[in-house]
């Protein structure tokens, strides 16, 4: 997205754009939001800065080719995958938008994440308030970073100074107001889509560049104001902690036992087990059977064939993050009939040690897809 942004304002001095800047740009954006679809805020921002860097004449087609040249780049990226995982789920968004797409693997709602969106038109225009001192949650730890707000100053100290300025615009003004609508219009595609700290990068990078734009204006005072500013900006900055894991080697490691032959594991809590397959013999599956895509509550495909995994093997070991079984865990587990036994034994990872606790399945005690697995338990 920023190397598109780069060559849209290198556009600003160009009386007739040659369209293979056009081209370039969006294919390299499109391909960026092929391989992360939350990056789509900023092909929609890169439109509108295109809109602003092409001259009057070559507008129209000029836009035409760009979201065409867009849609090229991102079916290069997504699309071999999006095919895969269509055949494989029905839905080549899985799960996203499964409202439409009715994939039989997941409940039928969108799975968008919505938690951080605001939900007044207050919320939203105080956002970059709330995300500069940390008084609201954009993210799963706390978070406070001005970065957003000082770019919006920066826009507003802009239209201010054209404004009363009221001059013919120059090519500093052009490409500075191509980064004013490229800010303007992803962040508010970033608040539409999730409102996700995380993934306000290429807003970040822009808002600091509009800021020291806006400040060259003012030369000596602008320099020593920005020096302040970023010193501001080191004391107030919170960043998420996310907890990682100092490297070793190997990076990952589980010290699992040799499981027999038949056994299958399986997880009945919220929390990621990811890391638990490493090492883990191909052959011994690792179900995750309650989280935020399966639920004990509805019984689709994913449930269905998780209930088949329990029933048919000949040892059952539940994985938990501690040696005693959660209510949580408790209750799920019991939705698919399977009762924790003891003892747990602990494994040793170089992530975060969990627990194997031996366990077995009866079918009967199961109260989650009752009449499909009574008809065909072992499909």
């Amino acid at each position: 997205g920023v190397c598109a942004l780069y060559i849209l304002l290198g556009m600003a001095e160009v009386r007739d754009v040659r369209y293979r800047r056009l081209v370039l740009a969006a294919l390299v954006a499109g391909a960026a939001a092929g391989l992360k679809l939350t990056a789509l805020p900023y092909c929609v921002a890169l439109g509108a800065a295109a809109a602003v860097a092409l001259p009057a004449g070559q507008r129209i087609n000029g836009l035409l080719i760009f979201g065409l040249s867009g849609l090229i780049g991102g079916l290069i990226t997504l699309g071999p995958w999006a095919i895969r995982v269509w055949q494989a789920t029905g839905n080549p968004l899985f799960p996203y938008y499964n409202q439409w797409f009715q994939s039989p693997d997941a409940d039928i709602t969108s799975y968008v994440f919505s938690l951080y969106r605001p939900e007044t038109w207050w919320e939203a225009v105080a956002s970059p308030w709330h995300l500069a001192t940390g008084a609201r949650w954009f993210s799963e730890l706390p978070t406070a970073d001005a970065r957003l707000l000082l770019g919006w100053l920066a826009v507003v100290a802009f239209v201010l100074r054209v404004w009363r300025n009221k001059l013919s615009m120059t090519v500093l003004d052009k490409r500075e107001t191509i980064l004013a609508v490229f800010f303007v219009v992803s962040y508010a595609g970033w608040m539409a889509l999730h409102t996700i700290h995380r993934y306000t990068i290429g807003l970040e990078l822009v808002a600091v560049l509009l800021l020291v734009v806006g400040l060259a204006h003012r030369r000596a005072a602008g320099l020593a104001l920005g020096m302040v500013l970023m010193t501001l900006l080191q004391l107030v900055t919170v960043s998420p902690d996310w907890g990682r894991g100092a490297y070793t080697t190997p990076f990952a490691f589980n010290a699992h036992p040799n499981y027999p032959g038949g056994s299958v594991l399986a997880s009945f809590s919220g929390a990621p087990i990811g890391y638990v397959a490493v090492g883990l013999p191909t052959e011994v599956p690792l179900l995750g059977l309650n989280n935020n895509l399966v639920s004990t509550t509805t019984c689709r495909r994913w449930q269905l064939d998780g209930l088949r995994a329990l029933h048919s093997a000949k040892y059952l070991w539940t994985v938990q993050s501690d040696a005693v079984t959660t209510p949580d865990e408790l209750s799920a587990s019991r939705a698919y009939g399977v009762h924790v036994g003891a003892p747990c034994r602990k494994i040793q990872s170089s992530l975060q040690a969990f627990w194997v606790c031996p366990s077995h399945m009866n079918s009967s005690g199961a109260t989650i897809c009752l009449q499909d697995f009574a008809d065909n338990p072992d499909e």
